[in-house]
């Protein structure tokens, strides 16, 4: 794959009812069809989404929408929080092994799917081994590292993998398990153990789930889901002010998150987001070869000028590749502050023979990236850099940067959540993750080590905050805004809070209470 592309992890769409003819409402559920709208429904918890489920077959699976909303009706082994910590779900325990090439689970006792069939090991292992045989599907290469699916027991799997540095861990976190017997109408009526079970899906318009009586959590507050397609964002915002909807994470126009800010009877919560936007710096070309030159030019990053400026204040400057909310992100760390005078001071002591051209900064026709650049182009002048923008169609400016053919380049990347393919990266000339030049043999050592152990562990914490300081310190790249993920709520709607990840925003809906 190429280095600069975003890496996307979305969850597995989920299995179907062993038979075509069995009834789509859950049991002991009144059918849907009889209910009055969605809005006048008693506990019915009404989403406003803007994107439809396009499907829920693992094999035919490619949209992140559709992946995004299955978590209500599926569960994976271990979920990942908001605070980016691994939590049991199907699975209660978990161990890594033989350097992080061994995970063995032990899964979780009295579980059911929705069609009364106990979970056990044989489910985990259809799971993997038919999403692994789909190619099309979104998690097929991310999988294909699992080399063997052993179930010694229905309540034990061990899984052995052949690339600890890929993160299977956390990985596992986006893959709802679906029943073995899951059969060839998949992609209309899915299966799960999670808190709600499928209903009916209109295509274009709504998804509606509803309680599930048996779930091994406790049975929800909430009698039932629609999750409600408003491809606006203004209509969307409209919905929450006029309660025709409850909740939505979402991205939203500026003018539509101010008028949600402004009303009293909608919550807006917001969150660190991963995705970010970060410079470039070739280490290779002078003056860039110098290491205090790369450091300068991060003291010349006025983050907090592009975040008002560019981003109307919805993103907040970046320090590192990690957010602060991760467990991993060290908040000792090294932080470039924007300081023109220590700037000048790094340039005129550096081994550099000093600014002898006009250096440009290659961007694709992002007009937020244009925008940045143009700020660029004024802060470099402060110590005598002169800088142009060169704006390329997408293709030229892959071909370019992947070529070596740049003095720096602006991107930006929805950035996975997966700390081992984050920073694998970083150290690594195999990496995947762009890091422009940046190999380094004891922050590769560091990041074998902490492969082979539960990523949130406190060794391995500690592996990965050296290994992200030593990128900082190398400084080929300045990581300018991270993303501000915004998610709204009614008044009337507690136990909810934006996730990070857009794909987990609505992992835990179960816990929402509506107040009467």
């Amino acid at each position: 794959m190429l280095a600069a592309t975003a890496l996307v992890t979305a969850a597995l769409a989920l299995g179907c009812a062993p038979t075509a003819d069995a009834p789509a409402t859950t049991t002991g559920a009144t059918p849907s069809a009889t209910r009055p709208a969605a809005a006048t429904v008693p506990d019915r918890l009404v989403v406003a989404i803007p994107t439809d489920v396009r499907g829920f077959d693992a094999a035919a699976q490619d949209s992140l929408g559709s992946n995004t909303l299955l978590g209500v009706i599926g569960e994976p082994l271990v979920s990942l929080g908001n605070d980016f910590v691994l939590r049991p779900r199907l699975a209660t325990e978990w161990d890594v092994g033989d350097e992080g090439r061994t995970l063995t689970f032990r899964l979780r006792e009295g579980v059911t799917f929705h069609d009364g069939r106990p979970f056990t090991s044989d489910d985990v292992r259809y799971t993997i081994e038919s999403v692994q045989a789909a190619d099309q599907a979104m998690l097929s290469g991310m999988l294909r590292i699992i080399t063997s699916v052993e179930t010694p027991d229905p309540l034990t799997v061990v899984l052995r993998v052949s690339d600890p540095l890929r993160g299977m861990l956390i990985t596992l976190a986006t893959v709802p398990i679906v029943p073995a017997t899951s059969g060839a109408d998949a992609s209309a009526r899915p299966i799960g153990t999670g808190p709600f079970a499928f209903v009916r899906h209109d295509a274009g318009t709504a998804l509606l789930v509803e309680r599930f009586d048996q779930y091994w959590g406790g049975a929800s507050d909430v009698a039932s889901i629609e999750f409600r397609v408003i491809a606006d964002s203004a209509d969307r915002a409209r919905a929450l002010v006029r309660g025709a909807a409850h909740l939505s994470q979402s991205q939203w126009a500026a003018a539509d998150e101010r008028s949600l800010d402004s009303d009293r009877n909608v919550n807006v919560q917001r969150t660190e987001g991963v995705s970010y936007q970060y410079l470039a710096i070739n280490p290779a070309r002078a003056p860039f070869d110098d290491v205090d030159v790369r450091r300068a030019l991060n003291h010349l990053i006025p983050r907090e000028r592009i975040v008002s400026d560019v981003f109307e204040g919805r993103a907040f400057p970046a320090t590192s590749l990690l957010v602060p909310s991760m467990p991993w992100y060290d908040p000792d760390a090294t932080v470039y502050a924007y300081d023109v005078d220590r700037a000048r001071e790094l340039v005129a002591t550096a081994d550099a023979a000093g600014f002898d051209r006009t250096y440009t900064v290659l961007t694709n026709d992002s007009p937020i990236r244009n925008a940045i650049a143009e700020v660029l182009v004024d802060t470099f002048a402060q110590i005598g850099l002169r800088v142009e923008v060169e704006t390329l169609d997408f293709s030229t400016f892959l071909s370019r940067i992947n070529g070596g053919d740049f003095d720096m380049y602006l991107l930006g990347l929805a950035q996975t959540y997966n700390v081992t393919n984050l920073l694998a990266g970083s150290a690594l000339e195999s990496g995947f993750s762009n890091r422009v030049g940046f190999n380094d043999p004891e922050a590769e050592a560091w990041l074998r080590e902490a492969a082979g152990l539960d990523p949130t562990s406190d060794e391995a914490v500690a592996l990965y905050r050296q290994v992200a300081n030593r990128l900082v310190s190398y400084s080929a790249s300045a990581f300018l805004t991270h993303t501000v993920v915004t998610g709204a709520t009614r008044a009337e709607v507690e136990g909810w809070s934006p996730h990070p990840l857009a794909e987990l925003a609505y992992q835990d809906l179960h816990q929402v209470r509506l107040r009467r």
